[in-house]
């Protein structure tokens, strides 16, 4: 695949470093107008002529400027590295990181309040933060859609990612020209661009590497829902049914980097394997046993699943749910629906709950009802969450007494 930059990868701690260093960027930026002040200040004090004074000054309020800007270049070509290799939400985060700190990059440069030596070093200087920070929007933007549906997704990524090439390209040349403007006054300023390999922004190399995105099992759109905990209000005054919980329990070992003693069958339809006795030559104490108890659901629910709670004293009963999203893109529209199905009767009373928006990891406790209950009474409760695609769901028993 073609590259964007160098075509070493960086080492894990290098690249580590690299967008810690970008993120500080991003902080640092807000100070930025008094660094650039103090640096003015100096070389205004020197005794240089006024027009290198000039260009030094200009020099000395852009150049940590565009230090922060050239740090953004590793990060993008390990995206353009790494991608198809990378966790959907790894990636998101990275692009992120990019858009954020190329904006703030290109308003402080619009910011800057120091006189250019020249009209053409300040279209310059706007010229090249600005087309770096549409070209990583346009670069995101094209990521985005080759990671979405096939068919019209790629046709678009092609598009945004040609047009971010464009726009990365067209930077470079700014700031070179840049740099030609202020002779004798540029040593201090970062001396390349962001693309050293053009060839990799080129159409036939853009498709490749869209396609690899749209293919990568690691980038796929995965929506996934789990329902984390679930219980009553009112809680229950009993719960019926409870299991007793499993335990196993494994026997005492020595262990030993010396003597192993062992005996197993060797044939046979069920081979059948000796306690393992060995010695220590440091004269460790054997390990004592160990017992665990062994959960009997993954969700958090009380009652638990498998057996039936007692309600008494009340004509309502609410549900307090935890949702999460277990997948690895943003959900919108995450729809709670709790349902009490009364035995023996076609009653169904429900109530819904939604959330709006749920970042992949999240998630959010929600409170549903209240649902109708009568003395006497025996239901099924039925507690479901979905989104786009994704649906979980968990069931118990519930009874009102009086």
């Amino acid at each position: 695949m073609a590259m964007f930059g160098p075509t070493g990868r960086p080492p894990f701690g290098g690249r580590r470093r690299v967008r810690r260093r970008v993120a500080a960027a991003a902080a640092g930026l807000a100070v930025l107008g008094l660094v650039i002040g103090e640096l003015a200040v100096q070389v205004e004090r020197s005794g240089a002529p006024s027009s290198r004074r000039a260009s030094a000054s200009y020099v000395a309020a852009a150049s940590p400027l565009l230090e922060e800007s050239a740090q953004l270049a590793p990060v993008l070509r390990a995206l353009r590295q790494d991608g198809p290799t990378m966790q959907r939400q790894a990636l998101e985060a990275e692009l992120a990181l990019l858009r954020q700190a190329s904006s703030q990059e290109e308003a402080a440069g619009a910011r800057l309040s120091l006189a250019p030596p020249s009209r053409a070093a300040a279209s310059l200087l706007g010229a090249v933060l600005e087309d770096r920070s549409a070209g990583v929007r346009l670069v995101a933007a094209g990521l985005e859609a080759a990671m979405g549906p096939d068919g019209p997704g790629l046709a678009q990524a092609l598009r945004d990612l040609e047009a971010a090439g464009r726009r990365l390209l067209a930077a470079d040349a700014a700031y070179r020209r840049l740099l030609e403007t202020l002779p004798g006054g540029a040593g201090a300023l970062p001396r390349g661009g962001w693309i050293a390999a053009p060839s990799a922004w080129r159409p036939a190399a853009l498709a490749s590497w869209a396609r690899a995105l749209a293919s990568s099992p690691t980038l796929r759109a995965q929506p996934a829902l789990q329902i984390l905990a679930v219980s009553l209000q009112p809680p229950p005054v009993r719960v019926r049914g409870l299991a007793p919980p499993v335990t196993t329990t494994t026997t005492p070992t020595t262990s030993t980097a010396t003597t192993t003693t062992s005996t197993a069958s060797a044939t046979g339809p069920s081979p059948t394997k000796a306690p393992t006795t060995t010695t220590s030559s440091r004269g460790h104490a054997p390990t004592p046993p160990s017992t665990t108890v062994a959960p009997t659901t993954s969700t958090l629910q009380l009652p638990p699943a498998g057996s039936v709670a007692e309600l008494a004293g009340t004509a309502t009963v609410r549900v307090a749910v935890v949702v999460r999203n277990a997948g690895n893109v943003a959900l919108s529209g995450v729809r709670v629906r709790a349902a009490l199905a009364e035995l023996g009767r076609a009653a169904v009373v429900a109530s819904t709950a939604e959330v709006r928006s749920l970042a992949a990891g999240g998630s959010r406790y929600l409170l549903v009802g209240p649902l109708d209950v009568r003395t006497g009474a025996r239901y099924e409760l039925t507690v479901r969450a979905a989104a786009e695609g994704a649906v979980a769901k968990v069931a118990l028993r519930l009874d009102v007494v009086r």
